[in-house]
């Protein structure tokens, strides 16, 4: 009886996922577990066995043990050997000392980047971030995320120092979590935008100080809005 169960559970993932293969099946098996985590259905302390993982998404093993090395990644679970995989939770003290190295990484990127950001890119995000203002409902939350996470590789693509960029690409994953749970809250998207555009429009004018001093606050504004909203779920 038990199988006869779970087969139609199978069959339904499978139809999600037959049009997937390879690293992107992991992928979409990894933004599903993420999700599960950041919203609190998956809770802290959970062991995720790959068996039963495989059985649920109607899957193999391998794309669910790529997913989960995503997860470890993140730092959202550890992989502890001969017992599996757990979720870790997230901390307050996580997100503040991220976000505090964030803060100050990107300010050193920005006084690198804005003698050599051409006026053409600054126009064309300028563009888009004007374009997006008022789609901040719950279908764009993902163009949004994508196009915050352009906003920042650009200022870190002409820095013209490998190091730091390696530096902030290995924070990109991470932050990228906290992203997600940030923008979902609407009046916080549309404040992000908006100071997007004041941090551009100071890059554009060349005006070092003032661009550093914004993006400061527009980091230490995302910070204090994941603290804020989602201080329930954290440890």
């Amino acid at each position: 009886m038990e199988n006869k169960k779970k087969e139609p559970v199978q069959a339904r993932m499978a139809m999600i996922f037959e049009a997937e293969s390879g690293n992107t099946l992991s992928n979409k098996i990894y933004e599903i577990l993420l999700n599960k985590i950041i919203n609190g259905e998956i809770k802290p302390g959970t062991r995720l066995i790959e068996r039963d993982l495989a059985e649920e998404f109607g899957v193999s093993r391998t794309p669910i043990r790529e997913a989960l090395n995503k997860l470890a990644k993140d730092d959202l679970i550890e992989v502890m050997p001969h017992r599996g995989a757990y979720v870790k939770g997230l901390k307050a003290k996580d997100i503040v000392e991220i976000y505090d190295i964030r803060a100050s990484l990107e300010r050193l990127a920005l006084r690198l980047a804005i003698p050599s950001i051409p006026s053409s890119e600054i126009k064309r995000l300028k563009y888009m971030v004007k374009h997006n203002s008022s789609n901040t409902t719950e279908n764009e939350i993902q163009h949004l995320v994508s196009m915050d996470r352009e906003f920042h590789r650009l200022i870190a693509s002409y820095c013209d120092n490998r190091r730091l960029v390696a530096m902030l690409e290995n924070l990109a994953n991470v932050v990228n979590v906290f992203r997600i749970m940030d923008a979902p809250i609407e009046d916080r998207a549309k404040k992000a935008l908006q100071e997007h555009l004041a941090i551009l429009d100071a890059i554009e004018k060349r005006d070092v100080e003032l661009a550093c001093k914004l993006i400061t606050e527009h980091i230490e504004a995302s910070k204090q809005s994941i603290l804020r909203h989602f201080g329930h779920i954290l440890r």
